[in-house]
């Protein structure tokens, strides 16, 4: 429950009380009319992922807040619409963010996948050592 590694979901908060977040899930977002007049719908060049994201990021950026109220509840039942399509699901998630990340950063999409592919290495990596590790453990243990 670290800021640091927890920050994406918040883990490290136990969502029991009234917070100001940057994005809460996208199935629960509940806009004001006059917000959606001066910032516009979703974008619908993000395919299935990021659209909230960056719907948030501008609702931000127009200077308002955005809380999460945890009297309020919804059931969502997540992954059902990318379970039977979990491949192309996945092209579409990292290409919606290569195109966040280049419409609010300037980065070319070349950049972001270098980096995600970095990204997927160094976890990879990580997983062997840490299998590595646990099967010295157990050659020890058994020697």
């Amino acid at each position: 429950r670290s800021k640091l590694f927890g920050s994406y979901e918040m883990s490290w908060w136990a969502h029991n009380d009234l917070m100001e977040v940057d994005q809460p899930m996208g199935a629960a977002l509940m806009v004001r009319k006059n917000i959606i007049d001066q910032i516009g719908l979703m974008n619908e060049q993000f395919y299935m992922f990021f659209d909230e994201v960056d719907w948030c990021y501008r609702i931000k950026q127009a200077g308002h807040k955005i809380f999460f109220l945890p009297e309020a509840e919804i059931i969502h039942h997540g992954g059902q619409s990318i379970r039977s399509a979990e491949m192309r699901m996945s092209y579409y998630w990292h290409r919606s963010l290569k195109k966040f990340f280049w419409k609010h950063y300037h980065i070319p999409e070349w950049v972001t996948g270098v980096i995600l592919g970095l990204t997927f290495v160094v976890k990879l990596l990580l997983t062997l050592l840490l299998l590595l590790l646990l099967i010295w453990g157990l050659i020890k243990l058994l020697t």
